[in-house]
């Protein structure tokens, strides 16, 4: 029996790799280019949202900027504004009847909260896009041209060959939805995710953006899927 379950993971293994090589041949000969039969065309963050998180502005002609959408600033307020609603309560009524089961609630509104703030410190990052310096850098600080720093928050600009479109699906014990990523085709075909949420209209208006600012071509493998 376990050896028969073994060969059905096997195979299951072996007809995604083959599903896998075929896409990429496929992408390849489409956009006829040496790097697009080495670039990987799959997810390249698991996971992601079913919403629009993040929007694009232009700053400046030589400058794009990711920041939170007004729909991301909502999601997180919602779990600050719970955390800290429910905390408040709990110590209210701690303070008030001495009731230690309202530690409960305390804790329960600090994890809420906490949830909250890391969410901001991460998604809140910025993301920007700056040809005045050749750079991709996460964070309101550019990073020191003195040698490179955290690959996957900065990424010198000249390196980029290509900006790509991913689909994921993405299952959950509540829901499933698509989830799309903008990444950075490097010349090494490597990649570098830029941003990931789930509106795909909004992701392609946004690649193109990003492509004519880089003067790269798009590679979009949501359209020929």
């Amino acid at each position: 029996m376990f050896e028969k379950i073994k060969q059905k993971i096997q195979q299951s293994i072996e007809n995604a790799i083959d599903l896998q090589q075929k896409k990429q041949a496929k992408l390849a000969e489409h956009y006829n280019d040496e790097i697009a039969s080495k670039t990987q065309w799959s997810a390249l963050k698991k996971g992601g949202t079913n919403f629009k998180t993040h929007k694009l502005v232009q700053q400046s002609s030589s400058v794009l900027k990711y920041q939170l959408s007004t729909g991301g600033l909502l999601f997180i307020g919602v779990f600050g504004l719970i955390g800290a609603g429910v905390m408040i309560a709990g110590l209210y009524v701690l303070f008030t009847t001495s009731e230690m089961s309202s530690l409960f609630l305390v804790l329960f509104g600090l994890i809420f909260f906490s949830v909250a703030v890391v969410m901001y410190l991460t998604m809140g990052k910025p993301i920007y896009l700056d040809r005045s310096i050749g750079m991709m850098y996460k964070g309101n600080n550019p990073p020191k041209l003195s040698g490179m720093q955290d690959e996957n928050d900065n990424v010198y600009l000249n390196n980029i060959h290509a900006v790509q479109i991913i689909k994921e699906y993405v299952r959950s014990n509540k829901s499933s939805y698509y989830s799309y990523e903008i990444n950075l085709v490097m010349k090494d075909a490597t990649r570098v995710n830029v941003i990931d949420f789930g509106n795909y209209k909004q992701i392609k208006k946004d690649a193109k953006i990003i492509s004519q600012f880089l003067v790269k071509p798009l590679w979009d493998s949501v359209e020929l899927s």
